[in-house]
């Protein structure tokens, strides 16, 4: 039984790890292409000047 609880436990753990590490990409990705089309509209704003 104490084998299952702590397989259980160690599951969660991981799986808990691996949800903030997406989380964590998954906003990266957001701000790097937010930033990326800030600056192709600045390029493009300033390039007819």
């Amino acid at each position: 039984m104490a084998a299952v609880a702590a397989a259980s436990a160690e599951l969660l753990i991981i799986g808990w790890y691996i949800f903030r590490v997406l989380l964590q990409v998954s906003k990266l990705a957001y701000t790097v292409s937010r930033t990326g089309r800030q600056v192709l509209g600045e390029r493009r704003q300033r390039a007819p000047n």
